[in-house]
């Protein structure tokens, strides 16, 4: 019993000693900085919200899309309808809001 107490012991403390210098090694080194020639980031929407102002979005569309005008008229009533479903959704007070969740993205 005594040569395997001890056989225990001498693997885990060769274990503990193994183990170690590669977690001392693991830093956390940041990311170098972008080089000096690269592009600027794109410019976020204003307000931190995703899609930013409606007429906004439209316009960066349309710009990024090259949308004929007939293609932006489509689409901004692709756009209102989508605004006012989320907001009938945001209103409605019988739903959860986990159900809300669920229902936004169906």
């Amino acid at each position: 019993m005594n040569t395997t107490i001890k056989s225990l012991v001498s693997a885990l403390a060769f274990g503990l000693a193994a183990g170690t210098p590669t977690s001392l090694l693991a830093q956390d080194n940041p990311p170098p900085p972008p080089p000096a020639d690269s592009a600027p980031a794109p410019e976020a929407p204003p307000g931190g919200r995703r899609g930013g102002n409606p007429q906004q979005m439209l316009e960066r569309m349309k710009e990024r899309l090259n949308l004929t005008d007939e293609q932006v008229g489509k689409l901004q009533g692709i756009l209102q309808g989508q605004r006012e479903k989320m907001m009938a959704l945001r209103n409605d007070d019988s739903l959860s809001q986990e159900d809300r969740r669920a229902k936004q993205w169906i």
